[in-house]
């Protein structure tokens, strides 16, 4: 079902802005909650992810900005959303996702962890594009943030650094990239 702009535009004006930021608070407990019962990996709950998906977008362009805490669930249920799209191979859609996470007037610092997870999401995006120098320069600064929000051992640090490493791999930096998975893996544990 679609509504039309004109009754969608109604709806919105006779909210007003108090009304209209509780139901997108409400939008996004409801969105964070759907989003912690499925696997990004299972194969199974792909057609949930991607149900899920309109339902995203519509919160995500909305141009009243949440409070920080729903921002923040918004972000993360962003990049699981994002990742489950990178899994099922709709490396398109998982970029879109990211960018209109980090396009959106959040309100997040530029190092907040949800937002360098979104980030994160759009360089692995890249390199399943094959977009590799802007991957390799993005994992790069999100490595950068990670360190020094997250520290070196946190599991989002590690798997940037193996995002470094793939990337590199797969630009013939054989070197460069055996010493970055090496260290990820030697920290994971």
């Amino acid at each position: 079902m679609k509504v039309h702009p004109l009754v969608a535009q109604t709806i919105l004006h006779r909210a007003g802005d108090d009304g209209l930021l509780k139901s997108l608070e409400d939008a996004v407990k409801l969105l964070a909650a759907a989003v912690t019962h499925l696997d990004e990996q299972d194969p199974g709950d792909a057609a949930r992810w991607i149900a899920l998906l309109p339902h995203l977008q519509a919160i995500q362009r909305a141009k009243i900005q949440l409070p920080e805490q729903a921002e923040s669930s918004l972000a993360q249920a962003a990049a699981r959303v994002s990742m489950a799209l990178l899994w099922g191979g709709r490396y398109g859609a998982a970029l879109a996702v990211a960018e209109s996470g980090l396009a959106r007037e959040h309100g997040l610092p530029s190092d907040h962890p949800m937002v360098l997870g979104l980030r994160d999401r759009q360089a692995s995006a890249w390199r399943f594009l094959g977009r590799y120098t802007e991957a390799e320069a993005e994992f790069r600064q999100v490595l950068d943030a990670e360190l020094r929000v997250l520290g070196p051992d946190h599991p989002s640090t590690l798997a940037t650094r193996y995002g470094i490493a793939s990337v590199l791999a797969a630009q013939g930096k054989a070197a460069e990239a055996a010493w970055a998975d090496a260290y990820a893996e030697v920290h994971s544990y």
